[in-house]
């Protein structure tokens, strides 16, 4: 498992995108260099995401990039995904990991509590995550995560940490600057004026 790709962007796709918009997006958004994509889809049937989640593992397996299912392990599972991420209210990180073994990748949502990140890591998470950072659509009700306690909390965690909820060009560089291992951008990357202008983002 390619778990030393954890660093750098983290592209998570949007709800808003139609099949094969999202199909396009996602393979130039690959093509330019991002090796890991998360799938989060909120809003379509099992039946829909499955079929997705097959095409954009065709997908990421063209670019030898990683693809992680957001909340389901066992779609993970069915289309040989590399992992999952788990928010505080999905499944124990102990099932998730019964169901797809000791090499998957599982990363947790710890919000804005460094107690819940040692928490992951004591249990041998390969990720967490401290967000929300900024304003975002697609999230409405959550915990707000300031770029102070970001940047004390990488410092604290031994495994790889990842920054997530409203990035994107305007607040990029503020992001790096917290020395955070990844970035997650979702509707911020997936637009065509993101994706043009990603290779200023690669270089993180």
């Amino acid at each position: 498992m390619k778990k030393n790709i954890l660093k750098g962007i983290y592209a998570v796709t949007p709800d808003s995108l139609n099949e094969e918009t999202l199909y396009k997006k996602t393979y130039k958004l690959l093509e330019k260099g991002v090796n890991l994509l998360q799938y989060r889809d909120k809003l379509r049937s099992p039946k829909q995401k499955l079929i997705i989640a097959r095409e954009l593992r065709n997908i990421c397996n063209k670019f030898d990039s990683l693809l992680i299912i957001n909340d389901d392990a066992k779609l993970a599972k069915k289309v040989g995904a590399n992992g999952v991420h788990l928010g505080q209210k999905d499944m124990p990180f102990e099932e998730a990991r019964n169901i797809l073994g000791p090499d998957s990748i599982i990363g947790i949502s710890c919000q804005n509590d460094l107690g819940l990140a040692f928490k992951a890591q004591s249990e041998g998470a390969d990720y967490v995550a401290f967000g929300c950072l900024f304003s975002t659509k697609s999230k409405a009700d959550v915990l707000h995560c300031s770029l102070e306690d970001l940047t004390s909390f990488v410092k604290e965690i031994k495994i790889p940490s990842v920054a997530i909820g409203g990035i994107n060009l305007r607040n990029f560089l503020a992001v790096k600057n917290s020395g955070v291992d990844m970035i997650a951008i979702s509707s911020g990357l997936f637009s065509e004026e993101e994706i043009s202008e990603l290779k200023l983002l690669l270089k993180f």
